[in-house]
Formats: structure tokens, sequence, C-alpha cells
């Protein structure tokens, strides 16, 4: 059955149209609001309520540089430390004391019972005393070590130079002092290793791999090459330094500035130190000891005068620098030798030019003023894998560098430690920040037992730290071979100083075993024919006033 269709009245079709109108309008005021109502309310900061982000820690450069890696299990365990130091000195104290509380194993002592007159040609036979004492020890050591690191630390005195406008005795008897421990030290020769064989791939070319050549010793740096004279081949076959070309400002490399050296940049060899592996050190000395032997048959034969032009004040650190010079001159020949055509074609047959004490040294090979020759070898008798701490990664002198650094305190503020630097002064590239290899060790908390009435040792960045400002390194090992007055007042800044005498207590009460490879072990030194010697021998009671500075003329 079909409905009908009902058609409304217009008025009732006008009524709808209005009411459907009415209810979009409703929706479009009330909708909105009821939706607000409903979302979760968003909590709006007021502007005084945001607090500021927190300023980025720049990262230290050292860290950035070096990348140390964790090192191997047992390495610990094949580490030797050398001193070359007289049986009893205030200066042997500070070096044992600083090595026994941060991990070092314990020392052997070379040449502890001879004395030498400085005053005398060849320092009265205590440079070929050191090189023939440290090559009898490395001789001794059996085949199985020659992988094994060895230390040697000079502790005896700075004296190699002739040059010292104060006289000998402001430098004759140097300080060595450990600041941070093994592990660190370790670590950055690790690094050191690995940065400059990347390096050195790059200078040389594919002499690299052709000649097998590598860096496995670290020698300690130096701004001065002394004491050969700058025409020797020791001087000016040296490459140019990898530290920046401006680091201390315009007057980078020139005389101008604290001294004649003080605006050098590292770039010469230093012997307060030497790491490296047995084998390859044992190699090195014994050409010393031919070099040496040589100097002073050739003084003899000139009753003790300076010799010839290229030998003038020879000394351990005269032999080992040309040693140094030798091995460069070669290398840059071995680069030569290998370059291929193309590199022939980009000019690459001479080195770029280099400065020393403001000479131009345009050709290594053949530099066009008066020099030492030297003879091109085509075999690799003259390498011996020799590289230097050009930034102070492992240890800091103080000669020519004093102005270069200062204590810090990392958890304050590095700009308020920065002030009363001196129109000489390099700027200062020091971020406030503690390298992170650093951060991983367990010192300095570990260096007090925990049954310790006093706790002076904290986190590293509560201690002050001795820091080149220059490099931004804080250095493993402190070679105090400038002013005598100046490393007086150093002393009781290092950071472990203010508790030596109870540090020593603690060594002491760990007991007298142990392979050296912890923490404190005896605290003293076995000398050259293996016997040990204690703390109380080496230092006596008469030593203690100015090593603990703790009695009544130090308060």
């Amino acid at each position: 059955m079909r409905i009908p269709s009902v058609r409304l009245p217009s008025y009732l079709l006008r009524r709808q149209a209005l009411l459907v109108f009415a209810a979009l309008c409703m929706l479009l005021v009330v909708g909105p609001a009821v939706f607000v109502k409903h979302r979760k309310p968003v909590n709006v900061k007021r502007p005084d309520k945001v607090r500021p982000p927190k300023p980025e820690v720049p990262p230290s450069l050292q860290e950035l540089r070096l990348h140390p890696e964790p090192l191997p299990q047992g390495s610990l365990g094949k580490f030797h430390l050398l001193l070359f130091a007289p049986n009893t000195s205030l200066s042997l104290c500070k070096t044992v004391l600083t090595a026994s509380v941060l991990g070092y194993p314990v020392p052997t002592l070379l040449q502890s019972n001879e004395t030498f007159d400085l005053s005398e040609p060849f320092g009265g036979g205590r440079h070929a005393a050191k090189i023939n004492s440290t090559l009898q020890w490395l001789d001794a050591q059996p085949a199985s070590a020659g992988e094994d690191i060895v230390l040697m630390v000079d502790a005896y005195g700075a004296f190699n130079y002739y040059d010292i406008p104060v006289g000998i005795d402001a430098y004759s008897q140097a300080e060595l002092w450990f600041q941070l421990p093994l592990e660190v030290l370790l670590m950055r020769y690790n690094a050191i290793n690995a940065r400059a064989n990347e390096d050195l791939e790059r200078r040389l070319g594919r002499a690299y791999k052709a000649e097998h050549l590598k860096q496995t010793v670290v020698f300690g740096s130096s701004k001065r090459c002394a004491p050969n004279l700058p025409q020797s081949v020791a001087c000016y076959a040296m490459p140019e330094s990898p530290l920046s070309p401006d680091l201390y400002g315009v007057n980078t490399d020139t005389v101008v500035g604290h001294s004649k050296y003080s605006s050098q940049r590292q770039r010469y060899l230093n012997s307060a130190f030497v790491m490296g592996p047995i084998a390859d050190v044992r190699r090195i000395y014994q050409r010393a000891a031919h070099k040496m032997e040589s100097l002073l048959k050739q003084a003899e034969a000139n009753q003790h005068s300076h010799g010839p032009d290229f030998t003038h004040v020879g000394s351990d650190q005269f032999v080992f620098q040309e040693i140094l010079g030798e091995q460069e001159f070669q290398r840059e020949a071995m680069r030569r030798r290998h370059l291929s055509f193309s590199d022939k074609a980009k000019g690459l047959s001479k080195n770029r030019p280099t400065l020393i004490e403001g000479t131009v040294i345009d050709d290594i090979l053949n530099p066009s003023f008066t020099h030492e020759t030297m003879e091109l070898k085509t075999d690799n008798e003259d390498e011996f894998s020799i590289g230097l701490d050009y930034w102070s990664d492992l240890g800091q002198q103080t000669m020519d560098s004093e102005h270069d650094s200062r204590w810090i305190t990392y958890n304050r503020p590095i700009a308020e430690q920065l002030t009363q630097r001196r129109s000489f002064d390099c700027p200062p590239h020091a971020t406030g920040t503690i390298p992170e290899h650093m951060l991983n060790t367990s010192i300095p908390r570990a260096a007090i037992s925990d049954a310790s009435q006093f706790s002076p040792m904290r986190g590293w960045d509560e201690i002050a730290l001795y820091t080149n400002l220059c490099l931004d390194t804080i250095p493993v090992i402190l070679h105090h071979n400038g002013i005598q007055k100046h490393r007086d007042d150093a002393w009781p800044q290092l950071w472990l100083q203010p508790h030596g005498r109870r540090l020593v207590e603690e060594v002491l009460a760990r007991g007298d075993g142990g392979d050296g490879s912890t923490i404190g072990q005896k605290g003293g030194v076995y000398t050259e024919d293996g016997k040990y010697k204690g703390w109380n021998d080496l230092c006596p009671v008469a030593l203690e006033p100015e090593l603990y500075r703790d009695t009544a003329d130090y308060e």
C-alpha cells in the first residue's frame, strides 16, 4: 500500500531551517570550549621559572688529542723503573716518595755510590756513568723481557747545558716528581706512539712501510738543541715541531720572550727520561756507549778541551740528541728515495724550510750554511724508533717553560686561576676539564687506606695539578731542571707533599712483599746488585725537615 507524501506548510519549513542553523551556531561556540576543558592541561612555565640551560663543559684538549685506550691485562707487572741518582739525596727521596704513593714498582737505583765533579769536562764522568750503568742493567735482562717497558729517569742533576747565566750550582741537582699514577703513564705512552706512527706515515709517505719505520721509544722534549751546536746534524736535521705555529702568538720560535728560548716550541730531545721496550732501549744505549767512548778519546787527545767544532761539551744529552739527529737525517733520505715520479713532479724532493734560532734550514740533507756533513746510507743502522714527548704528556721540564704552567684546581672556574698573565706568556688554552682517562683511575682516593685517620686525597678535580696552560696538558712527571728556588717553592704545592710523612708511614705499613705492580709496596729501592735498601736507610732523619716540612721550622 503506498503511503502518500505529506507536504509541510512553508512556515514549518522556515522554522525547521532556523532550528538547524541555531544548533550549528551552538556547536561552533560551545564545542571548542568543551573540547579544551577535557584536554590534559598544558603546564606553561612562567618566564621567571624557566631555568637557563647548563653551560657545556669543553672537552679536555689532551683527551681529544690522545684518545688513550685501556691497558691490556698484566701491563702494570711488565714495567720497570730505573733511577740514576746519588746514594742519598733530598731530590732522590722526593722521587721515591711520589713514585711509591702513586703505584710505581720499587725502582732500581743506578750508580748510587759515585760522586762526580760537575765542573770537570763531561760532568766529571757522570754522563758516561749514566749511559754505562743503564746499559749494564739492560744487558742483564733476559730475552723474554724484551717487550717489557722500562722508564729511566735522571734524578741526579740537570746540568746538561753550557750557557747557563747563573752558574752550575743553581742547576746541578734536578728534581723529578711523579704527579699521576703508573696506569696513566702507560696509557699515554701507548697513545703517544699510536699517534706518532700515524704522523710518521703522513710525513714519510711510502718510506714508512717500505723501511718498516715506527716509534716505540719516547724521550723528553726541550725547547733548545743543547749542548749541541746549531750547525750540527743533531740540530739542523730535526723535523718541524708538531705544536701549533702560533703557540706564543707572533713571538713563536723567536728570541722574543721571557728568555732566549721561552717562546720556542718543544722540538729537541731532553734526556731526563726515556721510556720504551727494553730491547729497543738497549740498542739506543749500545750506540750511546760507543759514541761516548769516542768522545772521551777525542777529549783525551785534545787534553780535555772542547775538541772539534761539533763536539762541544759532551754529555749524555749531547749523545742522545746526536743519535736522534742522525736518525732524522736518514729518515728524510729514505723519504726522498721512495718518492714516486708524480711526487717528484709535485716538488716533494725537498723538505719544507724550517728555522733554527732564526737561521733558515732550506734543505735538511744539505743546508746552505756551514754545517756538519752526514753520509747518506742505504741501510737502517741509524734507525732507533725514537720520538719525543712534544706535548709534555709524560713529563714537563721547567727550564725555559716556567711561565707555561700553573697549579690548577679543576673544580674551580678556570678563568679565576688564569689571572696575572704577562705579555710574553702564551695564550692560555686550558679548558678546565680533567681528561677522561684520568677520571677512570683509582688514585688519588686509593692512596689512603680506609683505616687512615686523615683524608687529604679527594677526586682529581679537588686537588691542585701542575698544568701546561699553553697545551692544556697535565703531565705525569714534573722535571724541575730550572732555578733551584722555583722547585723549592713548588714542592709543597704538589698534592701529596703536605701529607708526605703519613703517606710514607702507610706505604711502609703495607708490608715488604709484592711485585711492585700495585700501590705502595716497600717504599725503598733496589741497588744495582739487587739488594733492597729501605726507606729509613735511603732517606735519613736529617732530610725530613725539608722533605715533609711539618716541623716547627716550617710551621
